[in-house]
């Protein structure tokens, strides 16, 4: 980090004012914690939650799967109006979390609370209407 002002000056000049750059390195760590700091996901046995956001696994009314560029969009709605969006992936790289989640789907599309597009019941191997 003091390299490039050291070059860019040509003298260790830039020390003066040494307490600047101490204040542009909190300040994009900070803004780094405030965009990554609620990316994270956790299920219980009967809900899923994403960050902030969370549904009851076992009252839900919808669920699909969007292409959201090379990744696929696990978007789950619950009987309440709540909703999570999820990458499949990130859901499926854990089975234990995987195994909760796909549990409350298929509760879901068996007793006909939820009724995914035939996409969605292919990628996620559910039964068929």
């Amino acid at each position: 980090m003091a390299g490039l002002p050291t070059v860019n000056s040509g003298s260790f000049g830039w020390m003066i004012h040494w307490w600047w750059y101490w204040f542009l390195v909190l300040f994009a760590f900070w803004i780094g914690y405030g965009i990554f700091s609620n990316m994270w996901i956790a299920a219980g046995a009967t809900w899923l939650q994403n960050g902030k956001r969370w549904v009851d696994l076992y009252r839900l009314t919808e669920v699909n799967i969007k292409a959201a560029g090379t990744n696929h969009m696990l978007r789950l709605k619950d009987g309440v109006g709540r909703e999570v969006s999820v990458k499949l992936d990130a859901v499926q790289r854990n089975q234990d979390l995987w195994d909760l989640v796909y549990n409350g789907i298929l509760h879901a599309v068996v007793t006909g609370e939820a009724n995914p597009p035939n996409g969605a019941r292919t990628i996620l191997k559910l039964p068929s209407r």
